[in-house]
């Protein structure tokens, strides 16, 4: 099983997100400590943590996530209108459980966007189960949520709705 990764799959450690921030200068260290105390207070991921603060754009960001996944980024396609044939095939539990949105099936292909970080041996274990060899694509925890919430529907968290809405 390929991931859609250009072959077989090695085991890699995924790069650690606030590090990478820091290091490239992208959010200085402090307001980094400040998102990761705010993370452990409210759960969730540290990119809706910097978000809520305000500690860098969504736009400067995905590619910091996309980098420390070692993933590509979603495509805006993926944000649109997901393909109904691949909510047929991805079970909801799955979806909701593990912050994994499906947004395209082409043949026995399932395009799906994941929250960071990204269990790329758990996207294994669901591809073995679906039968489905699985492309994914990473983005921001509140974009991959509010798409589970459209797909699927159920409830979207007070915080990442405000994020959807442009803010609090």
């Amino acid at each position: 099983m390929t991931l859609g990764l250009g072959g077989p799959r090695t085991e890699r450690m995924p790069k650690d997100l606030a590090a990478l921030l820091v290091e490239e200068g992208a959010v200085p260290a402090d307001v980094v400590e400040r998102a990761l105390a705010r993370q452990r207070e409210a759960g969730g991921a540290l990119d809706t943590a910097l978000l809520e603060l305000g500690a860098i754009s969504e736009a400067s960001l995905v590619p910091y996530l996309s980098r420390a996944a070692e993933l590509p980024q979603a495509p805006e396609s993926a944000w649109a209108a997901a393909d109904p044939r691949a909510r047929r095939v991805f079970p909801s539990r799955v979806a909701e459980r593990h912050g994994l949105a499906p947004f395209a099936l082409e043949g026995r292909e399932l395009a799906l966007v994941a929250t960071y970080p990204v269990d790329l041996g758990l996207l294994d274990e669901i591809s073995f189960m679906l039968s489905l060899h699985l492309t994914p694509h990473v983005g921001p925890e509140w974009r991959v949520r509010e798409l589970i919430h459209r797909i699927y529907g159920g409830p979207l968290a007070p915080r990442l709705a405000a994020l959807a809405g442009g803010g609090p």
